[in-house]
């Protein structure tokens, strides 16, 4: 009944089969099921090539045969979660997206603890290497899947394993650059970045300097990078972990930042309006779907475009002679406020002057700064956010190949599990280092740029651990107010908000749903 139950689920989505031996669309065999390890994944845009790679060398290694089933969009990924929770499934592991700390908190009956501990994966040795998983990987990642010690169900383990690193930004194409804004440089700060989008408009007909897409837009995931900037690594940490400005934890002001605010502020700019007509987006953002945007990007309708290292892999066989680069996150021009040139009429051009010491531009210490600044401003410069610790996978308690699946993540991490994954979709890595460094095949010029900045910078990502937001409710992404995401709100012709008011209404929002959400999380103080 269990092996009939998953089936029926299975057909929910549409299902295709793909197994390193004796596999065909028409299903799964009774044999297979028993012995096969059947992993169902998430089909995003980062392809399928990489985890069927994947599951034909483990096989040559483990001599086990691998089924893939590919599950696509939020709906595939809903199934995923059914099947999942059924407690009746043949999968032994789940490749998808969202890391579901609520029901680990939770515990018991609640999760029915169908998350297998994975604990033994991260403190394995890899054969040949002689390192551990948890200390091949990125630390930020380790540290945010491990469970804080205050559970019994879920003290001090690992339940989630992720599968991709996942770079977020914004990305340039490098066609339209060469026709508007030839001869320029990368803008190193956001004034420089507004003045180049104005530099550019209306330079070539029919080409804006950005575009997005309000039904689907990615700033809400990306704007807090500049936040982060702003406040610093240890303050936005502990704004994660629940505290306001003042040390306070759970209590009003919570998310009462500075950089949030200025953060609001220059996407108020970036995403004004003159009249009924955006100033810098592309006509067309109000009304395409998320597809139309990016094949309109790709196809020069505009210079810039937030979106992720996953774009190429999804879109290079329909747009294989574009040119794109990942754009290094400007600074936030408001970081200024905090260092000692704050009142300087060309404090921007001093800020930029630090940003090329920092960069190694340049050799000498600038002018009208002091080493404070510089050292607060290279912490604001090494910030590049991340979404892959929400692309996670995990093992059902109830699998009968649950040590298969265990030593299939392990391969995973190993140089050789890496080195598939990054062959196979032109570049992109796994949020870990190599024992051994080796020359990677397929990446592109894009790739490049982005492990250009990686290279130099410190992988952030918005973290929804804590109980208050996780349990609580509360959305760690600062939209629980009436207005919505601030897109809508910035770039509505009618009822528009000012940075401001959306601010001040988002802070008094969240102070209401505190004591709500600290009941919810089950959190005494």
């Amino acid at each position: 009944m269990k092996r009939l139950l998953a089936v029926l689920l299975g057909l929910i989505t549409f299902v295709s089969c793909f197994a390193t031996t004796g596999c065909n669309n028409s299903g799964v065999s009774n044999e297979q099921k028993q012995n096969a390890l059947i992993i169902e994944y998430y089909k995003a845009g980062y392809g399928e090539l990489w985890i069927q790679k994947l599951a034909a060398a483990y096989t040559e290694k483990y001599g086990q045969e691998v089924i893939t089933l590919p599950r696509s969009g939020d709906q595939g990924i809903e199934n995923m979660s059914t099947t999942f929770h059924s407690g009746a499934s043949e999968t032994d592991l789940f490749f998808t997206k969202g890391a579901n700390f609520a029901e680990l908190y939770k515990g018991g009956q609640a999760s029915n603890n169908y998350y297998t501990d994975i604990t033994d994966v991260y403190e394995a040795t890899i054969d040949g290497e002689g390192v551990k998983v948890k200390d091949k990987m990125y630390d930020a990642f380790e540290e945010f899947y491990k469970m804080p010690a205050e559970g019994k169900y879920y003290d001090d383990k690992y339940y989630f394993f992720p599968w991709v690193t996942g770079m977020m930004g914004i990305v340039v194409n490098m066609n339209v650059w060469e026709q508007v804004a030839q001869g320029k440089s990368f803008p190193r700060t956001t004034d420089e970045f507004l003045k180049l989008c104005g530099e550019v408009k209306g330079v070539k007909d029919g080409v804006a300097p950005f575009i997005f897409s309000l039904s689907n837009e990615y700033f809400t995931s990306y704007y807090q990078v500049f936040m982060n900037q702003y406040e610093g690594n240890e303050k936005m940490d502990k704004f994660y972990q629940g505290y306001n400005p003042a040390g306070e934890r759970y209590e009003a002001g919570m998310v009462d930042y500075d950089g949030f605010k200025y953060a609001l502020e220059f996407f108020e700019q970036l995403l004004a309006k003159e009249g009924s007509d955006y100033k810098y987006m592309h006509a067309d953002s109000a009304s395409a779907n998320f597809q139309g945007m990016q094949g309109a990007f790709l196809n020069g309708a505009a210079l810039f475009s937030v979106n992720g290292d996953w774009l190429e892999n999804e879109m290079i066989t329909k747009y294989p002679n574009v040119n794109l680069a990942m754009l290094k996150t400007p600074v936030l021009s408001a970081v200024a406020n905090k260092c000692s040139f704050k009142d300087a009429s060309n404090r921007d051009e001093i800020l930029c002057a630090v940003i090329d010491y920092v960069d190694g531009k340049t050799t000498t210490k600038p002018d009208g700064c002091i080493d404070d600044d510089i050292d607060y401003i290279r912490e604001a410069r090494g910030v590049e956010y991340v979404t892959g610790n929400e692309l996670v996978s995990y093992i059902p308690t109830y699998s009968n190949q649950i040590q298969a699946a265990k030593n299939f993540l392990k391969f995973m991490a190993s140089d050789e599990g890496m080195k598939i994954f990054r062959d196979n979709t032109y570049g992109c890595e796994l949020p870990l280092n190599y024992t051994e460094k080796s020359t990677a095949t397929k990446v592109t010029g894009f790739r490049q740029s982005i492990n250009s900045i990686l290279d130099v910078s410190t992988a952030r990502f918005v973290n929804k651990k804590d109980k208050i937001y996780s349990v609580g409710g509360i959305n760690v992404l600062l939209y629980n107010n009436s207005f919505g995401r601030f897109a809508d709100a910035f770039s509505s012709s009618t009822a528009k908000k000012t940075a401001t008011e959306y601010y001040e209404a988002e802070v008094t929002a969240v102070d209401k749903l505190i004591p709500g959400a600290l009941t919810q999380a089950g959190i005494s103080k």
